[in-house]
């Protein structure tokens, strides 16, 4: 009964959160890579033009990352920019320990030609392929956009939970 309770006290993924935790953000282009490290808070960590090291290689205007519980979105509302069509170009993000192994990624955007075919993670990593795609808002205010969400693929420490505890009901 004492190691069933442990293994129920587990975090769940539903009470996983980034918030509080420190990512590392790579960004590599070329033969360039620019890196910030960033605690997670509630708010967006990222704006370009800004000080951080990866507004030296994302020069278009008007450019957030916004990293949360279980989420990153980037937010481009500038005029027609796009991606250089030459590898790599892609956003690398390592340290991601919202509590539990990523297992999936869910995929939200309106940027013409991304797709869940370049997205690529580990159980604490994600890279985000940016090579060739556009950006072009159509309206002020309504941002091109992707946003990803982590999701663990095993089942939380509480369906495991119950199932142990129906198997031994039957039993």
């Amino acid at each position: 009964a004492a190691s069933l309770a442990a293994f129920i006290s587990g975090t769940s993924a539903s009470q996983a959160s980034l918030i509080g935790t420190s990512v590392t953000l790579n960004y590599d282009y070329q033969a360039q890579t620019s890196t910030d490290i960033f605690t997670v808070g509630s708010g967006v960590e990222i704006t370009c033009p800004g000080a951080a090291n990866v507004c030296g290689i994302l020069t278009a205007p008007t450019q957030t990352v916004d990293v949360g519980a279980s989420s990153i979105l980037y937010a481009y509302n500038g005029s027609g920019a796009s991606f250089n069509a030459v590898p790599p170009n892609k956003f690398d993000f390592e340290n991601l320990n919202p509590g539990f192994t990523i297992g999936n990624v869910n995929l939200s955007k309106n940027i013409s030609g991304l797709d869940l075919n370049r997205v690529t993670f580990t159980g604490s990593s994600l890279q985000i392929n940016m090579e060739g795609l556009g950006l072009n808002p159509t309206k002020p205010g309504s941002p091109d956009f992707f946003n990803i969400g982590l999701t663990s693929a095993v089942p939380e420490p509480s369906t495991w939970a119950m199932m142990i505890l129906g198997f031994i009901g039957i039993g």
